[in-house]
């Protein structure tokens, strides 16, 4: 392996991630979802632990066409390489200095993607993620969120059926389960 430069950080399951130079060899899948089975959703301001590994399985699920699940468990993974759940006005104002937060997200997913061996989404399951991830969204303001403030509400309906607390490691393991069927489902529908 090559050098690494000064600025990496190592990875669950014993791979070292070089932020400025990443790799396909870099992204372990295994360790990318242990990561965020640790990583909590709303910069903590949560009732109970609550991860964005179970946010991503709560947008999978709730996919309705099989073909886009592997695309909702996936979509957060780059928070694990970025150190955490990045709230989208942190990366705004990131943005407002010159930092493109989306950028590097994009340009880590693009790798996920090729060491998954799948393609990029369409544009249409692209929407269909983005809108299961606001209903994601909304049912966590209503069931997980610890301290509401009335400056923001969710834009999209919450799903009906409520968040319930589930253990890191049950997470973890539902995660693997899918990620194995869902590639399965994806790679046999190519």
């Amino acid at each position: 392996m090559s050098e690494l430069s000064p600025y990496w950080i190592n990875i669950a399951g014993g791979i070292a991630f070089d932020i400025a130079r990443p790799t396909v060899a870099m992204i372990e899948p295994h360790g990318i979802m242990h990561h965020l089975a640790m990583i909590s959703r709303w910069g903590g301001n949560v009732a109970w632990p609550y991860s964005v590994l179970q946010h991503s399985i709560l947008v999978a699920e709730n996919l309705t066409q099989t073909e886009d699940k592997i695309y909702g468990l996936i979509h957060d993974w780059p928070e694990a390489l970025l150190g955490g759940d990045v709230a989208t006005p942190w990366k705004l104002y990131f943005h407002s200095k010159g930092l493109d937060v989306n950028a590097i997200e994009r340009r880590f997913m693009n790798l996920i993607y090729q060491r998954l061996g799948i393609p990029a989404p369409s544009r249409e399951t692209a929407e269909r993620v983005h809108e299961a991830d606001q209903r994601a969204l909304a049912t966590e303001f209503r069931d997980v969120v610890h301290g509401k403030t009335p400056h923001w509400c969710p834009l999209a309906p919450p799903y009906g059926r409520a968040i319930k607390y589930v253990p890191w490691d049950k997470n973890l393991e539902r995660a693997y389960v899918a990620l194995d069927s869902y590639l399965y489902f994806a790679r046999e529908s190519a």
